[in-house]
């Protein structure tokens, strides 16, 4: 057996990170709004004024249908916390985008008409936000650069950096026809989109490093502490966190079988 030696490498130290399952119910999620670039219509009824509207619901609709769910963007910012420095809130806010059908009696999409084109779904979206902290430790004032980024003179902002990842599915999708809303047109809406969805998101605090390293595989963080109390849905809240998602193996990992077999984290893959 080979001689052994540390190495000192330039690494993305990770300070501090958790994990969060959230069950997202519809109060804590943005009202449903258009991503389509212009109008849409059923009939007469204008359903949505364009991009980042709010979609009403289509005189008729008895059910709604989505697809394609997905997360398309993640924001974050990061503010220090002034009465302990080694600390930061961290701010996320998660999208999502998804395409939205609107179904009649007899279960048959409604013909949409958006930008002039008539079609059976529109491209719709809704956002969540969330507050953590972490800790990032204290760093000292320097100018970090190198030729790894573009371009070579740019200088990398104060850390500590924020890193998201994240994992959503689509638990439930309803409408609500109890609400008495109006539309900002002044038609009468006859309900509300309601959404729940399940969250599966690891947030770290990292600052860039020299480091004398030996692998002991993947670090697994402990559960966030929340800013905000939430009320979690039971079902979503136990199952398992998938780790595999957010791992992806290893050579010697694969070969030797440590891990799962494909098939077990095709569930959790991105389309």
């Amino acid at each position: 057996m080979g001689r052994r030696d540390d190495e000192c490498i330039i690494a993305l130290k990770v300070y501090d990170q958790c994990r969060q399952q959230d069950c997202l119910t519809p109060e804590m999620l943005d009202r449903v709004f258009s991503l389509e670039s212009g109008e849409c219509v059923v009939g007469d009824q204008i359903i949505a004024a364009g991009r980042g509207s709010i979609i009403n619901l289509p005189v008729g609709t008895v059910d709604i249908a989505v697809k394609d769910f997905k997360i398309s963007k993640i924001e974050t910012d990061r503010k220090q916390d002034v009465f302990n420095p080694d600390y930061y809130f961290v701010h996320v806010k998660y999208f999502f985008k998804f395409k939205l059908s609107f179904l009649d009696g007899d279960g048959c999409p409604i013909a949409i008409t958006c930008d002039g084109v008539e079609r059976d779904a529109m491209e719709a979206g809704t956002a969540f936000k969330k507050t953590v902290k972490l800790y990032g430790s204290e760093g000292s004032d320097i100018a970090i650069s190198s030729n790894l980024f573009a371009p070579e003179s740019h200088v990398l902002e104060a850390a500590p950096y924020v890193l998201v990842e994240a994992k959503a599915m689509l638990l439930d999708a309803q409408i609500d026809t109890n609400d008495g809303l109006t539309c900002e047109c002044g038609e009468e809406a006859i309900g509300e989109i309601n959404l729940t969805i399940g969250l599966f998101t690891i947030i770290k605090l990292y600052r860039l490093v020299n480091l004398l390293v030996e692998s002991s595989g993947f670090c697994e963080p402990e559960e966030c502490d929340e800013v905000a109390s939430v009320d979690p849905c039971s079902i979503f809240e136990n199952m398992d966190f998938p780790f595999d998602i957010f791992n992806p193996p290893q050579k010697n990992d694969a070969r030797c079988g440590r891990r799962g077999s494909g098939s077990d984290r095709d569930d959790y893959d991105e389309d």
